[in-house]
């Protein structure tokens, strides 16, 4: 067997020997293109957004009350690489009812409670929400803003803790079912 391979990898490179010489010695049609690209310092970087799950369930909710639960946790990843801080906003579509079409809870009636404040932060400063209650809307909504750092430093992964969190729906006016809306996080 060891035979075997040793003829196989010789015969390999008998062959590739003379195509190799061949290459040189014969003119061969070709034609070039210019490729371009750009490496960026890690200063350069940006703001990066993520969720801690796809989904949140506020779960269930009585006719005329209101719909509550806690999200799932979000984080900030600033791969800047200054001192300058940034903004998180939400925004939300409208809750779409799954058994009645047209029953729709706009988004305005959806209240974001964040946390205090968020987690991980470095090079001091501080990331306090905005307020206690955000109204939510279909437009980028601000509830948290990441204060000048005052060091500079290439990494910071900001968690906005999901406890003590939770969105709350008026359910004033809605339809008997089950409800679903799709809420973006941002951060600039």
């Amino acid at each position: 067997m060891r035979k075997f391979v040793s003829a196989a990898i010789g015969a390999a490179t008998v062959v590739c020997l003379p195509a190799a010489g061949l290459a040189g010695a014969q003119a061969l049609d070709s034609d070039d293109q210019q490729v371009d690209f750009t490496v960026t310092p890690m200063a350069g970087g940006g703001l990066s957004v993520m969720t801690g799950g796809p989904q949140s369930t506020l779960g269930l909710a009585g006719e005329g009350g209101t719909a509550s639960g806690p999200l799932t946790l979000f984080s900030v990843t600033d791969t800047r690489g200054g001192r300058t801080g940034w903004t998180a906003s939400l925004s939300l579509t409208d809750f779409t009812n799954a058994e009645a079409e047209g029953a729709d809870i706009p988004a305005t009636a959806a209240t974001y409670h964040p946390p205090a404040e968020a987690t991980g932060l470095v090079g001091g400063g501080s990331a306090p929400r905005l307020a206690r209650d955000i109204p939510l809307s279909n437009a980028d909504t601000p509830f948290m803003t990441r204060t000048e750092r005052t060091h500079a430093l290439p990494l910071e992964v900001a968690t906005i803790p999901n406890a003590g969190t939770a969105m709350t729906v008026n359910l004033d006016g809605a339809a008997i079912g089950q409800y679903s809306a799709t809420l973006t996080l941002s951060a600039y």
